[in-house]
């Protein structure tokens, strides 16, 4: 029992980072990614997740452009990256945001 304890400890331990690290860079599918920034701009806004539009980015980056605009009012800009992040880029969205 003496060895064979602590080498247990190690392969529990190893085992968890490994899965960590798995899940940390498993790439998101861009149908939940879309879903998950238009329910975000619902909740935020009170607006329909419907004005949402995606498209993919031009940008090494990042992975997408959630693009969310009200029949009335100023559209809202979402830079994804591709572990499913928002990215702050004030420039980037300012430009999509007269683009669209």
């Amino acid at each position: 029992m003496g060895r064979t304890f602590p080498i247990a400890i190690a392969m529990v331990a190893a085992l968890a980072v490994g899965l960590w690290f798995a899940l940390w860079t498993w790439p998101m599918d861009e149908t939940d990614l879309i879903n998950r920034f238009a329910a975000q701009y619902s909740r935020d806004t009170g607006n329909a997740a419907t004005d949402c539009v995606a498209r993919p980015a031009d940008v090494a980056e990042l992975k997408l452009y959630v693009i969310c605009r009200p029949e009335a009012g100023a559209a809202q800009v979402y830079l994804v990256n591709h572990r499913g992040k928002r990215v702050n880029l004030p420039s980037l969205e300012a430009i999509l945001k007269e683009e669209v």
